[in-house]
């Protein structure tokens, strides 16, 4: 049986969007546990609660955070850089998603797999600015994206 998310755990949540923003990277459930004073075991069921909930995405079989949308905890083709910051997304959605998130300036490098090209679109004032249109295309219809997030 599934248990729903608490208010606890939206707390939580809403502290792994703001630790990811910081860092560039998701929390682990440690450093989560520490920040709220809770068990470690608390927190890794806190993961699990809202991965069930398909608030975040834990790796296959783990307790780490993979998908923070539109958040990639591990390296993609996909790089948003903010200031000083490098934030990975998970596909060409998620990368217009992190500024758009952010309200900030940034400059998005996104890999052509195509043609194995990397490129880079500067989104400024909210709106990308290509050097020249660009098509992407989504393999896979939204509706069934959370049937497989990885590979979606």
């Amino acid at each position: 049986m599934t248990t729903q998310p608490t208010t606890h755990d939206w707390a939580i949540r809403t502290r792994v969007y703001e630790f990811f923003v910081e860092r560039a990277r998701a929390p682990r459930y440690t450093d989560i546990a520490t920040e709220f004073g809770i068990s470690e075991r608390e927190a890794r069921a806190a993961y699990r609660r809202l991965h069930d909930a398909h608030a975040l995405l834990l790796e296959p079989g783990g307790d780490r955070i993979r998908i923070l949308n539109p958040f990639s905890a591990i390296p993609t083709a996909y790089t948003v850089e903010v200031g000083q910051q490098r934030y990975f997304a998970n596909c060409a959605w998620d990368m217009l998603g992190i500024p758009g998130m952010l309200g900030t300036d940034a400059l998005i490098r996104a890999k052509l797999e195509v043609v194995s090209k990397t490129v880079g679109i500067p989104v400024v004032g909210g709106e990308p600015q290509p050097d020249r249109d660009y098509l992407v295309n989504f393999s896979v219809p939204f509706k069934d994206w959370y049937a497989d997030q990885i590979h979606t």
